[in-house]
């Protein structure tokens, strides 16, 4: 199953017209924290620009993605837009890349503590920072 961003009506990723950036897709398994993948793609569906919302707007809880592994790969791109407790969360390819947007992404796992084997990066912006909690002491990334 995909949910590819999508190329503009010339084929291109160049003319004036919009794309489409990546959608969502939450994979929950019995027995297993669900898991959202952004993934847009390496084929010039967007220009790196395009990517999804935290909390989207349409409507969800930050209570019903605390749980939640999300996985950005192929030029996935995540904007924070308030405050956020996660799961976890990986960057799966170097052109990855999370915008804290001056919010804080709190992570429950320790599995990429310290971005332990994240491939993309993470812009900040102003005062933005990511901070483990995965058994109640606090670690901060700046």
């Amino acid at each position: 199953m995909t949910a590819y961003g999508s190329l503009n009506d010339m084929g291109t990723s160049s003319s004036g017209n919009p794309q489409g950036s990546a959608g969502t897709i939450a994979w929950v398994e019995p027995g297993s924290r669900p898991r959202i993948v952004i993934d847009n793609r390496t084929n010039g569906a967007n220009n790196g620009t395009l990517g999804s919302d935290l909390p989207s707007s349409n409507g969800e809880t930050l209570r019903t993605i605390k749980n939640f592994d999300i996985a950005l790969k192929n030029s996935g791109r995540l904007y924070l837009r308030s405050n956020v407790t996660i799961w976890d969360v990986s960057l799966e390819s170097s052109n990855t890349k999370i915008f804290l947007n001056g919010y804080t992404l709190f992570i429950r796992s320790k599995a990429h503590k310290n971005r332990a084997g994240w491939k993309g990066s993470v812009d900040t912006g102003t005062g933005g920072q990511i901070i483990w909690k995965p058994t109640g002491f606090t670690v901060n990334v700046h």
